[in-house]
C-alpha cells in the first residue's frame, strides 16, 4: 500500500492501490470534495484481502491531487468523470469493478455511461441517478437541511473545519447508528492535516458543461454546505 501520482488528463491526481496487481480490480470513487481517505483503510484493505485489486484516489481540489483557485475551478463535471477512466489507464487496467458514494455515483454512472467498455459492473451508495428519470429518490431529512443552512465554518481555521465536518458526519449517520466521534474527528484530522490545500474542496464547484453536471453540482454543494 502506498501513494502514487499519476497525470491523468493532462493534471497530476494521488492515487492509491491495495492488493494484488493480478487480482480483479475495484476503483473506488469518492463524493464531490471528499479526498480518498473516507474509502476507510480497513475497508480498503478487506476488499483486497476477498481476491481484490483495490484503486482509490483524490479528485481534483481534494487530498494530495492537483489544486485551483478557491471558487474558480479549471474544470468541468465532465472531466471528472474522464479522470476516473484515467486512473485506470495509468495503473493499466482496461476495465475495473466501479464503486460511487454520493457525487462519487453520480460520476461512476457517467463513466459507465461514457466508457461501457471500462465497467465491469457498478455498486452506488448513497447517490441519485445521473440522468432525469420518472420518479426521483425522496429528499434529505429536516436534520440534515437545518444543519447545511445554519452550520458555518471558518475554511481558514483548521480547527474550525475539523469542526465542521464531524458535525456534519455526525447528521450523515443519523439517529439508528452509533456515531464514533473519536474515529470520525481522527479521520477528519488527517484529511485536513493531509491536503494540498484544503478549502477548494469546500468552496469550488465544478463548472455544468455537460449532462450530469448538474447532479455533480448539486452533489458539490451538499458536501461543502
Amino acid at each position: 500500500m502506498a501513494e502514487r501520482l499519476i497525470e491523468a488528463n493532462g493534471v497530476e491526481l494521488c492515487t492509491e492501490s491495495f492488493g494484488d496487481t493480478t487480482d480483479s480490480p475495484i476503483l473506488l470513487i469518492m463524493g464531490i470534495g471528499a479526498s480518498m481517505l473516507w474509502w476507510e483503510d480497513d475497508f480498503c484493505r478487506m476488499l483486497a484481502d476477498g481476491g481484490r485489486f483495490v484503486i482509490r484516489y483524490d479528485h481534483r481540489d481534494t487530498g494530495r491531487s492537483v489544486t485551483y483557485e478557491r471558487g474558480r475551478p479549471g474544470y468541468t463535471g465532465s472531466d471528472l468523470v474522464a479522470d476516473g477512466a484515467g486512473v485506470l489507464d495509468a495503473y493499466g487496467i482496461p476495465s475495473a469493478h466501479v464503486v460511487g458514494v454520493s457525487g462519487g455515483g453520480v460520476i461512476a454512472q457517467l463513466l459507465a455511461l461514457d466508457h461501457p467498455e471500462r465497467v465491469l459492473s457498478l455498486v452506488l451508495i448513497s447517490t441519485s441517478p445521473a440522468l432525469p428519470v420518472g420518479r426521483e429518490l425522496p429528499g434529505p431529512t429536516e436534520a440534515f437541511g437545518r444543519f447545511v443552512s445554519t452550520a458555518e465554518a471558518d475554511w481558514s481555521d483548521a480547527g474550525s473545519v475539523i469542526d465542521y465536518l464531524v458535525d456534519y458526519a455526525r447528521v450523515l449517520v443519523g439517529s439508528q447508528r452509533a456515531f464514533d466521534e473519536g474515529a470520525v474527528r481522527d479521520l477528519v484530522r488527517r484529511d485536513v492535516e493531509r491536503a494540498c490545500d484544503f478549502a477548494p474542496s469546500r468552496t469550488t464547484t465544478p463548472s455544468r458543461r455537460t449532462t450530469g453536471n448538474d447532479h455533480l453540482c448539486h452533489h458539490s454543494r451538499l458536501r461543502r454546505s
